[in-house]
This record gives structure tokens, C-alpha cells and sequence, in this order.
């Protein structure tokens, strides 16, 4: 049995598949009445395979996202940039409580504790490794298939 529809569903597929309110009530509450394109690009566009309105000259071509200067990216790039910017992030949190630490001591005129120096050491470790380009890290093998013409 399907949920009820809400007016919100109602209005999103009436605006997005430029139906009546009726026909989309009827879509809502048994998807099988739905003309197999529309169930299609209704499933895409909640499942955010169809790219905004706000996203100007981007575009999906097959598995890839594709930029205004042709840039391609595969998931796999995405996925290796949010790792790098959460790194990034975190390393970031980690220097500025490291450095608050730092100023507490220097006010304080102690010897830094010997935790800190290692801490700092580690995070030195980490910066030099960014630099060097994560050597860890390894760009995904290229997705060839005769339906792109590769």
C-alpha cells in the first residue's frame, strides 16, 4: 500500500512534470499508472541524477559529471576531492588548536610538553605528505564501454 501523497509531492510533480493536479495525485498514489518515461526522470530527479537549475553548463553523460569547459569527472574524482577537502579540514581544526595551545604555553613561559612536540611532529608529517600529493592515493582506472564510443 502507498503512502498518502502530501501537497508538497503533489506540487513538485505537478511543476516538474508539468501534469494536473489530478494526474498527479493518480502518479502518487499507484506509481505503476505513471508512463514508464516519466517514472524514469521522476526517480532521477529525486534521486539527484538530474543536475539544478543553479549548476549552469553542468551535465550527467553516462557516469560522469560533466563541467562548462569539458572538464570530466568520474565519481571516483569526486570521491578523492571531499576526502581531500575533509583532510584538509581536519588538519586545519588540528593546527588551529595546536597553535592556541602553543600561545597558552608562550604566555605562560613553560617548556613545551613533550605530547605537543610529538603531536606538532605528526601533524608536520601530514603537511609534507599533502605536498608531496597523498602518494597513498591513486586516480581511478579509466571505465571504457562500446555504449560511450571508447
Amino acid at each position: 500500500m502507498y503512502k498518502k501523497p502530501t501537497i508538497k509531492d503533489v506540487q513538485a510533480l505537478m511543476t516538474f512534470l508539468e501534469v494536473s493536479e489530478r494526474t498527479a495525485r493518480r502518479y502518487l498514489s499507484n506509481p505503476a499508472c505513471m508512463p514508464a518515461p516519466e517514472r524514469k526522470l521522476w526517480d532521477y530527479h529525486c534521486n539527484g541524477r538530474i543536475v539544478p537549475d543553479g549548476w549552469p553548463g553542468i551535465r550527467f553523460h553516462g557516469d560522469r559529471l560533466v563541467t562548462d569547459t569539458d572538464y570530466v569527472l568520474h565519481y571516483g574524482q569526486v570521491q578523492q576531492f571531499a576526502w581531500h577537502i575533509n583532510c584538509l579540514e581536519l588538519l586545519l581544526k588540528d593546527l588551529r588548536q595546536l597553535s592556541a595551545r602553543v600561545r597558552e604555553l608562550e604566555q605562560s613561559r613553560g617548556a613545551l610538553p613533550r605530547r605537543d612536540l610529538e603531536k606538532l611532529q605528526k601533524l608536520e608529517q601530514v603537511q609534507e605528505e599533502l605536498r608531496e600529493g597523498l602518494p597513498g592515493i591513486s586516480q581511478p582506472a579509466p571505465v571504457r564501454h562500446r555504449s560511450q564510443g571508447c
